[in-house]
């Protein structure tokens, strides 16, 4: 399944439609022509340039399925954390909303072994 990508904070050209499906994946469509659009890695995230209104921005895909798929409806949550901490599986099931303080504890999660002076650095 796949849905259109409508931001709250961003416009998109007429002429261009991005979509995600339910399996992660970004497309654009423009002139009867889809491209998967890959991105590029950004500490381990895919991120992607996508041209809005207002020109190229630069958006996480992962912050883009969440948006998409599960729209945020509390203004205290502005991470997207993956479930299963793996950054590439960015499936709508794999995400979620946080607060700064929970996707920290999430981190502190991945790493229980970390020193206490390490798990300072985090927060």
């Amino acid at each position: 399944m796949e849905k259109e990508i409508k931001l709250k904070t961003h416009r998109f050209p007429e002429n261009i439609k991005y979509r995600i499906s339910d399996q992660g994946e970004l497309t654009s469509c423009r002139s009867n022509v889809t491209k998967v659009i890959t991105g590029t890695l950004a500490s381990g995230y895919r991120r992607a340039n996508l041209m809005t209104t207002e020109g190229p921005r630069r958006f996480y895909i992962h912050k883009l399925v969440a948006e998409t798929f599960h729209p945020n409806e509390d203004s205290l949550k502005k991470k997207v954390i993956h479930l299963d901490h793996n950054k590439s599986n960015n499936k709508p099931s794999n995400l979620r909303w946080v607060t700064n303080k929970q996707a920290i504890a999430h981190q502190i999660k991945q790493y229980p072994n970390l020193p206490q002076s390490a798990k300072k650095n985090i927060t």
